[in-house]
């Protein structure tokens, strides 16, 4: 049976009752998109593979085929009935919301992210990854629109485009239209790639745990001037100035005008 398909996917969904829209179910209905994450992916077969949301298991049944090893957690307990039909001996099904999930029931020393996430959670599904012992690397698909906020070119910054860059480098590979998706989501998707480097990995996990805080207080309110969103950080807005204008960054600037070597900086002062 070819997953990939409408005609495939539709028959599937009325078996279980169809998509719960809650859940941001858009099932992947295109081999060659298929295809092409797991290409991007760069899997072996020495692989640990963590799949968020594999659904219908349309991405899935080929994970198992190219990686050692794939664990795939699913919210939807419709769904895990329907992937323990693809009885596969290099598969681990876990019924869980991905978000409330403890990592160490899913993660390895080495595994990589490879998952056509739901929408709707995708960014804090990243955040999560990110935050927690990140993997080797992370390719999703997800809203083009997030995806290129991520990457952010010679744009501005979010909180999570900083946090991404710190842990690695993120490249959108291409877009996912959405007649690829069945249901059709309301946006089009990308291929989001985030490989890690090590420029920043000497600092270690205590540095990253405050350098996240620092961001995310930074961004509490992106539209407000970081002499007040960091005045918390460092006691008053006094002590804030003082402390930006000491290491050469304007306290009006916005958060969203920084680099990621600007937030170290404020970070080491904390």
């Amino acid at each position: 049976m070819e997953l990939a398909s409408k005609k495939t996917i539709k028959k599937l969904l009325a078996e279980i009752g169809g998509p719960v829209k809650g859940l941001g179910q858009n099932f992947l209905v295109s081999e060659k998109i298929v295809d092409d994450l797991i290409s991007i992916a760069e899997i072996n077969s020495k692989d640990k593979i963590v799949e968020i949301g594999p659904g219908l298991g349309v991405l899935t049944e080929k994970l198992t085929e190219k990686a050692g090893f794939v664990t795939a957690v699913e919210k939807d307990r419709r769904m895990i009935k329907h992937l323990k039909e693809l009885d596969k001996n290099n598969l681990k099904l876990i019924n869980a919301d991905f978000l409330k999930l403890d990592p160490s029931k899913y993660t390895e020393d080495k595994y990589k992210v490879v998952s056509n996430l739901p929408f709707n959670a995708a960014t804090p599904i990243i955040r999560k990854l990110l935050k927690e012992k990140s993997p080797t690397s992370i390719t999703v698909i997800m809203q083009e629109e997030v995806a290129e906020r991520i990457e952010s070119k010679g744009e501005k910054e979010n909180f999570l485009s900083i946090i991404t860059k710190f842990r690695g480098s993120p490249k959108v590979f291409r877009k996912v239209p959405k007649k690829c998706f069945y249901p059709s989501p309301k946006v089009s998707g990308a291929i989001l790639k985030i490989k890690p480097h090590s420029e920043y990995s000497d600092r270690g996990e205590s540095f990253f745990r405050r350098f996240f805080n620092v961001v995310e207080a930074g961004f509490q309110h992106p539209r407000k001037q970081l002499k007040n969103n960091l005045k918390d950080l460092f006691g008053s807005k006094k002590e804030t100035i003082a402390t930006l204008e000491k290491i050469k960054i304007k306290p009006r600037r916005r958060p969203e005008d920084l680099s990621v070597e600007d937030w170290i900086k404020i970070t080491e002062l904390i």
